[in-house]
């Protein structure tokens, strides 16, 4: 929904609709955060990228672009911004996102017993390099699993993948 307006049309690159021109509300809006800062729905983000899209989404949300009314407005859609900017960083949070975007049922990741059990091995000998190796390894072929899952719209296999990175990234913290 627009702040007072009932076109639907959105213009992220303003942040305002294409139709009457009024102040995008984006806490009233389901976003996602790719349209908003128009680039490309993946995980691994480049961080260039998204960095320029981001002060790009921030220049359109400043108060000095905003009518006196829509200050206000401005400031909440900031802050959305840089949630938004946040997520995109992080890929696990950015796949999370996408996976909720798309997906409105709720998952609860499956872990295999093969997968539990490599995980408690790694964890047994986590001081040594080569089991950092092989976390690290195991992390970077997950993610592309996850990407592969999410292109594909297997969403339950994605959130399985997932909770895969998550025990991943908890051993190698």
């Amino acid at each position: 929904m627009l702040s007072e307006c009932s076109h639907n049309t959105i213009d992220f690159q303003k942040l305002r609709c294409m139709s009457c021109q009024k102040a995008i509300d984006l806490s009233k809006i389901g976003i996602n955060y790719y349209a908003l800062f128009g680039i490309e729905e993946k995980i691994q983000v480049d961080p260039k990228t998204l960095r320029k899209a981001y002060f790009s989404a921030l220049a359109a949300c400043h108060p000095d672009q905003n009518q006196d009314a829509e200050v206000a407005l401005s400031f909440n859609n900031s802050s959305i911004v840089n949630h938004a900017y946040k997520t995109l960083q992080d890929p696990l949070l950015a796949a999370e996102h996408l996976l909720n975007f798309y997906n409105s049922t709720s998952f609860t990741p499956v872990l295999e017993p093969e997968f539990m059990m490599l995980t408690m091995e790694w964890n047994d000998s986590i001081e040594q390099e080569n089991t950092q190796t092989e976390i690290r390894t195991a992390y970077s072929n997950e993610l592309l699993n996850l990407e592969t899952k999410i292109t594909q719209k297997a969403f339950s296999e994605a959130f399985n993948s997932l909770g895969k990175l998550k025990t991943l990234r908890n051993l190698l913290r």
